[in-house]
């Protein structure tokens, strides 16, 4: 199921369990970007249901992509003498790539520390020493 962060910088990870009538949505962080911090990005994983026969869970994931070479940085309206801009502009492709790399590295040390098993899948990015 779906677990989000309870916002402290420990990462204290929280179940959403899910709610008859209900539905989450998880905000990302060009959102977060664009309206200079205002709306944060929901820190979220998803983590196998430990009951996975119980209550039945349906998730859409829904990204909406930019250009490559798009610029993101806070919109006018967000940003103001008082409020200054909290990020510097980036592309969407670099803003991307850096994410990739983030997570990449997250996964090694967690394989590495063995709190997370050894994927059956191609790592990220590819060893391009080994062939499929």
């Amino acid at each position: 199921g779906t677990r989000a962060s309870e916002g402290t910088w420990e990462w204290q990870w929280v179940d959403v369990p899910p709610l008859e009538g209900c539905f989450v949505v998880l905000l990302g962080d060009m959102l977060e970007r664009w309206t200079n911090g205002l709306v944060e990005a929901t820190p979220h994983r998803v983590a196998r249901p430990a009951n996975p026969g119980g209550a039945g869970r349906m998730s859409i994931v829904r990204f909406n992509g930019l250009d490559n070479d798009a610029v993101v940085q806070p919109l006018r309206g967000f940003v103001s003498e008082d409020r200054p801009s909290r990020y510097k502009p980036i592309t969407q492709g670099e803003h991307m790539q850096r994410a990739a790399e983030n997570a990449a590295k997250n996964n090694r040390e967690l394989i590495a520390s063995g709190k997370m098993p050894k994927s059956k899948y191609v790592p990220f990015p590819p060893d391009k020493t080994k062939t499929l």
